[in-house]
């Protein structure tokens, strides 16, 4: 999985990412499907479901699906 691998991947500080976030846009559905990873220092679990109710997973690894409006609110919020 590309999220587990950056998780692996150092940066430019020489830290590994706490968790990583990878999404993609299904065209035909008109939503995107968001993947979350860790390494252990934040549960992705709790933040999917926070960030849609039928998200989840488990602590390392979750995900959860947006609709392209809700999606695009919440990057503009960050």
């Amino acid at each position: 999985c590309v999220g587990n691998f950056m998780c692996g991947t150092k940066l430019p500080n020489e830290n590994n990412p706490d968790f990583t976030i990878i999404w993609r846009l299904s065209t035909d559905k008109s939503e995107y499907w968001i993947s979350l990873r860790g390494n252990g220092k934040h549960d992705l679990d709790a933040i999917a479901k926070q960030l849609d109710s039928t998200g989840g997973g488990h602590y390392d690894a979750s995900g959860l699906t947006l609709s392209v409006a809700d999606f695009e609110s919440l990057v503009i919020k960050v």
